[in-house]
């Protein structure tokens, strides 16, 4: 499978954070996965850097680059869920991950759409109550 040959992404949400990626390649009918580990060596995608559930998840292209990015989502921490606000962008080019900026606040169930061809994020914020009820 060739990045060139993807038409679309997908990336699985799990209950459970984690960082495993997985890749459908709807012209070769096949899937890529970090969790299975599926596919020759050289199409081994790398895990994200971040395990979390319920983040958005975009493709898009920069500079004729295939990217992929997704952002905020649950973590765990010490065995409780946590949202997040930080942002991860996977390179084709170089099957890497890198992390990319910070929201302005942790973010849960956010989706992203295509404005004048960048990914634009939408959705819900995430308030955590301390134990008084206050945010």
């Amino acid at each position: 499978m060739t990045v060139s040959s993807l038409l679309k992404l997908y990336f699985s949400v799990d209950k459970i954070p984690t960082n495993d990626v997985h890749l459908y390649d709807f012209e070769e009918d096949t899937w890529l996965s970090t969790y299975s580990l599926i596919g020759p060596p050289s199409n081994q995608l790398k895990k994200f850097r971040i395990a979390r559930a319920n983040h958005a998840c975009a493709r898009y292209e920069e500079a004729g680059r295939v990217k992929v990015i997704i952002a905020g989502g649950v973590t765990m921490e010490s065995g409780k869920f946590k949202a997040t606000n930080t942002t991860e962008i996977l390179d084709f080019s170089s099957l890497t991950w890198v992390l990319g900026h910070h929201l302005r606040g942790p973010l849960t169930g956010g989706k992203f759409i295509d404005v004048q061809g960048r990914p634009t994020l939408v959705g819900r914020s995430y308030h955590h109550y301390n134990d008084n009820h206050e945010y």
